[in-house]
């Protein structure tokens, strides 16, 4: 049986996700829960258990990707489905990394899609449990699902580890990793046990991740043995170990879970340490969330604006701010990062799709994300060149046709779509003139061809190229020209003489 949630705040789309559920009974699908919000979703969550949370990522209040994170904490087992817009598309895309399975837009979704991607994730958990006996995989790893079902149930927690072999009052501990090449990490936790005979040494399975439990009689053989564990088990990863804090309570077993979890996360922002402990984080400092959701507000408007310079300058700060990060905050950082990454991506998508395309996968670290990000600011700037360039010819050719109209430059920005103080500066970057001086040149230019030309009087010509004025046209003709109107005249008819 495949037990769901739906969360979404739109209730014909909630109904029809149920509806499409409970018309499917031979599927093995059960509807547990409806939740019209975040809020609520993460409430029914922890109260219901589900395998798998259907839900919308853009809700009033808590969104989906909050909700999803709130849940996570709890029931990392979880599995979920997103529903989406076009326009939300790098949530989705955050989603997905975040440990979403699928992504299904509302304006494209089929009573078919949705239940095919439910039918995948259901037969994944079949697969799982197929052989499963006392707790364990076929493969040998323990299942730890039943400690997370029963969160904040410390006998059930000390139980549930008798039965595996752990003892009370012993020191233990819990070494995580990401699952890579799990028979050569089963072959390495294996060997160590044949050869050091540890008092327990038992491996588990979370998900993508391997945690490995270790306990000893005293705290000195269990250093002992991590210190043997750890450095045979960086040979079969690139990434980084986590070691929790050791602890002799069992009931205090998945605080050292989530401990541990949260060091293998770590590494996204420390892949220079091979290996991870709590002590490495406890000079780090407290992110002020609010101050770097403000930042990521303004960073986005300044995108909107195509400001490539205020872009950059706030991004420079906002990556500064997450350059160390504590360990309570690895996994609210890492979201922000890449939901920050996922949207300049995509700003640069929609600017020039033929120069970038969506990333296949999220990045591997910090670094490669602030690069990532650096990369598509490169991009951007250069596709926005090539547009304001095409906008600033656009605008010359406004001024060329309609040079004899009383033109503004905040009719012609206007005319380019942009705003007249942007217009402004760019027009002085792309042609090293100021709007009004380019405009008078081009006016005057053309009353001296008028004026060579034709035979027409000088009144004439300065309301043919703008002025209403004959005096003022003629002073500025003299200014700038370096010579009367009525003079050019006079040597154009003694010219003809000639």
């Amino acid at each position: 049986m495949l037990s769901i949630l739906v969360v979404d705040d739109e209730a014909p789309i909630r109904d029809w996700v149920a509806y499409c559920i409970e018309r499917e009974p031979q599927r093995d699908l059960k509807l547990i829960a409806k939740a019209r919000n975040g809020q609520e979703g993460v409430e029914m969550a922890l109260q219901y258990r589900p395998d798998l949370v259907i839900t919308d990522i853009m809700m009033p209040g808590l969104d989906g990707l909050g909700m999803m994170k709130q849940i996570l904490q709890s029931l990392p087992y979880t599995n979920f489905i997103i529903l989406s817009n076009y326009a939300e598309f790098s949530y989705a895309r955050t989603a997905l990394a975040y440990g979403a399975k699928h992504y299904l837009l509302k304006s494209e979704m089929r009573a078919t899609d949705l239940i095919e991607a439910i039918e995948t994730l259901h037969q994944h958990k079949k697969d799982l449990l197929q052989g499963k006996q006392t707790d364990m995989y076929a493969n040998g790893f323990l299942d730890i699902y039943d400690l997370y079902q029963h969160a904040g149930d410390g006998d059930f927690a000390r139980t549930f580890m008798h039965r595996h072999g752990m003892q009370d009052a012993l020191p233990y501990c819990l070494i995580g990793l990401e699952e890579t090449d799990l028979f050569i990490q089963r072959q390495v936790i294996d060997n160590m046990i044949a050869l050091e005979k540890p008092t327990l040494c038992l491996a588990a399975l979370q998900k993508h991740t391997v945690m490995v439990f270790l306990q000893e009689s005293t705290c000195s053989a269990l250093n002992a043995r991590i210190q043997k564990l750890t450095s045979a088990l960086l040979t079969t990863t690139k990434n980084t170990i986590g070691v929790s804090h050791t602890r002799n309570d069992l009931s205090e077993l998945l605080t050292a879970l989530h401990e541990t979890d949260q060091m293998v996360l770590a590494g996204f922002f420390y892949p220079q340490e091979r290996q991870l402990t709590t002590s490495f984080f406890h000079s780090s400092p407290i992110i002020d969330r609010q101050q770097i959701w403000k930042a990521s507000t303004e960073i986005f408007e300044a995108l909107q604006l195509q400001d490539s310079n205020k872009t950059r300058t706030l991004l420079t700060h906002w990556l500064e701010q997450l350059s160390r990060v504590g360990l309570e905050d690895i996994q609210w950082a890492k979201e922000a990062c890449l939901r920050m990454l996922f949207t300049v991506e995509e700003r640069v998508m929609h600017t020039q799709q033929n120069k970038i395309t969506e990333a296949s996968k999220e990045p591997d670290s910090f670094e490669e994300c602030k690069k990532r990000i650096h990369d598509s600011l490169c991009i951007l700037d250069e596709a926005l060149c090539d547009t304001y360039s095409q906008r600033i010819q656009k605008a010359l050719a406004y001024m060329n046709e309609h040079y004899s109209q009383p033109i503004s430059l905040v009719e012609t920005a206007d005319h380019v779509s942009l705003s007249a103080e942007y217009f402004s500066r760019l027009f002085k970057e792309k042609t090293g003139e100021n709007f009004s001086v380019h405009l008078m040149m081009l006016r005057l230019q053309q009353a001296q061809k008028l004026l060579t030309e034709t035979n027409d009087k000088i009144y004439d010509i300065a309301n043919q190229v703008g002025y209403a004025s004959a005096s003022h046209f003629s002073k500025l003709y003299k200014k700038y020209m370096g010579i009367n109107p009525e003079e050019v005249r006079k040597e154009q008819e003694i010219s003809k003489l000639r």
